[in-house]
């Protein structure tokens, strides 16, 4: 299923920028544009995720 517009963040945005947008618009990808709307690149959920837990994977390990 494809959305009637593109879904996008500036290649600046912060990964939480990136999350929000994807949150709002019910997506698991966003592209990234340039100043001209450019697709540059895409970020997914699964490299967001990918980033947390590598960041956090200790703590968000159970305990046990």
């Amino acid at each position: 299923v494809m959305s009637p517009a593109v879904i996008a963040v500036r290649p600046d945005a912060h990964a939480l920028q990136a999350w929000d947008v994807m949150l709002r618009c019910m997506v698991r990808q966003v592209f990234v544009t340039d100043d001209e709307g450019v697709p540059v690149g895409v970020v997914t959920s699964g490299d967001l995720f990918r980033v947390v837990v590598s960041m956090w994977g200790d703590a968000l390990a159970p305990a046990g």
